[in-house]
């Protein structure tokens, strides 16, 4: 990641979610470690659907 970053423009889309997964690795290096995490937002969001808005 850090030599297609170097590629890149500091302006692209790509650098910044580059950037996003650098400055969190710990946390995504997780889930090839632990299943029980799920590697998408869906279930946060169903929870949020629950609380009523307004």
């Amino acid at each position: 990641m850090y030599e297609q970053r170097a590629n890149l423009s500091w302006n692209n889309d790509m650098t910044k979610a580059i950037n996003c997964c650098l400055s969190r690795w710990d946390a995504f290096g997780r889930f090839p470690d632990d299943g029980r995490l799920c590697k998408s937002e869906n279930a946060a969001e169903r929870e949020l659907r629950a609380v009523p808005v307004g």
